[in-house]
C-alpha cells in the first residue's frame, strides 16, 4: 500500500505540474527530441492522473502501466544523456531540472516502487 500511495502522489504531482504549464512542458519535450509535443504535453499528464487513480481502483493493472510509463520516460532521459542533449526534464513541469544521471536514478527508484505495487 505504501508503494501505491507514494507512486500515486508522484504521478499526481507530475501531472498537475505539466497541466499548469503545458507550453513549457511542450518546449521541454521538444528539446528532448519527442514528436508531436503539443499532443504529448496534454496526453501524458492525463495518463499520469489516470494511473494515479488506477493505483487505488485496479492496482495491479495501474502499477503495470506505471512500470511501462516510467521505463519509457527513463529511456527518453537516458538517450538525452547519451547524446549530451542539454535539456530540461519535462518530468515535473517548471519544477523539473536539467536532465542528469540523478533523473535516471530517481526514475529507477520509482520503477522499483511500481514493481513493489504489482
Amino acid at each position: 500500500m505504501f508503494a501505491r500511495v507514494v507512486l500515486a502522489g508522484v504521478f499526481v504531482w507530475a501531472s498537475v505540474a505539466k497541466l499548469r504549464s503545458p507550453k513549457r512542458t511542450a518546449q521541454d519535450m521538444a528539446t528532448l527530441g519527442l514528436p508531436a509535443v503539443r499532443g504529448l504535453a496534454l496526453a501524458v499528464p492525463v495518463v499520469e492522473l489516470v494511473v494515479a487513480v488506477g493505483l487505488f481502483i485496479l492496482p495491479r493493472i495501474a502499477a503495470g502501466v506505471a512500470v511501462g510509463l516510467l521505463l519509457a520516460f527513463t529511456g527518453v532521459l537516458f538517450i538525452a544523456l547519451w547524446r549530451r542533449t542539454p535539456a530540461r526534464c519535462a518530468c515535473f513541469g517548471i519544477a523539473g531540472g536539467t536532465v542528469s544521471p540523478w533523473s535516471v536514478g530517481r526514475n529507477g527508484a520509482l520503477i522499483a516502487l511500481a514493481v513493489l505495487a504489482l
